[in-house]
């Protein structure tokens, strides 16, 4: 099926993570690489259409390169991580634990990520019953024989550490419930509703000048069980024609939708509502 969505113009810098700020508005980052021009983090107003760059204090963890996704923490006001992708030239991608203030943000400490099967593109958190995080990621697979992987950590509040676990380490595939075709990313970015259901996109492309197709849709809901935290039950695939959706967050004015972001290469950014319910 083809997405119902209100388009929000003109376009922005692409978007590749969205997450709900502490002040009615929308937190954005962008794959901007070390030595480009453009912002890393923004704040878009959704009243007015205005997005603008957030001035962010690296001087704890040094700049962030090519961020793909950022979640606020559960359970906190001002909290968020924030994933680079990028393993390119064999570096190690980071996390970032971040806060966001008075319009101002500070990267407080970073992570190194563990090497994976494929580049993070999505992150999101569920506070557990003893104050630990539940922390998932999406890795967003290369093509329709190497799907997209999920997979998860345990972060300790109070020590800031990670623990992984040998299955959190493999993950887990996640197909689509139909292809968009070759090429295809099956996770770039994934969004725990307040009822715990797991929705994610995917996105395909021929190139910076498209055509761009993208899928969003419902992957599964968290099972309770540490040891394989989502149940895999992939439900309806909506279908957005013309644009790569690269990031998801809950809607800040419609109970129970979706509020996306996209990144269409040379088009630059846009952000869009989904008319369904999630």
């Amino acid at each position: 099926m083809k997405l119902n969505i209100e388009a929000h113009r003109p376009q922005y810098q692409s978007i590749s993570g969205l997450a709900r700020s502490n002040d009615s508005a929308y937190l954005a980052v962008h794959d901007i690489k070390v030595g480009q021009e453009g912002a890393r983090l923004s704040r878009y107003e959704p009243n007015t259409g205005e997005m603008e760059a957030v001035e962010v204090d690296w001087s704890a963890t040094g700049l962030a390169d090519d961020l793909e996704g950022i979640t606020q923490i559960d359970g906190s006001d001002d909290h968020y991580m924030a994933v680079e992708g990028s393993r390119w030239g064999g570096r190690t991608p980071q996390l970032f634990t971040m806060s966001y203030r008075d319009g101002k943000a500070v990267a407080e400490k970073k992570h190194d990520l563990p090497e994976l099967p494929h580049e993070v593109e999505g992150v999101a958190t569920k506070k557990l019953e003893d104050g630990n995080l539940l922390v998932l990621l999406g890795g967003r697979g290369e093509d329709i024989d190497d799907p997209g992987r999920l997979h998860w950590a345990i972060y300790d509040q109070q020590s800031e550490e990670f623990s992984w676990s040998k299955e959190g380490l493999e993950g887990t595939p996640v197909s689509l419930p139909h292809d968009l075709g070759p090429g295809q990313r099956t996770l770039s970015d994934i969004q725990l509703t307040p009822n715990g259901d797991l929705w994610g996109s995917a996105a395909r492309d021929e190139g910076d000048e498209g055509p761009f197709e993208s899928l969003i849709y419902k992957i599964g809901n968290l099972s309770g069980n540490s040891a394989n935290p989502v149940t895999l039950n992939l439900g309806e695939a909506h279908y957005v024609e013309g644009s790569k959706v690269e990031a998801l967050t809950m809607h800040g004015e419609r109970p129970n939708s979706l509020f996306f972001g996209c990144d269409n290469e040379t088009y630059g950014g846009t952000f869009n509502s989904g008319l369904f319910s999630v």
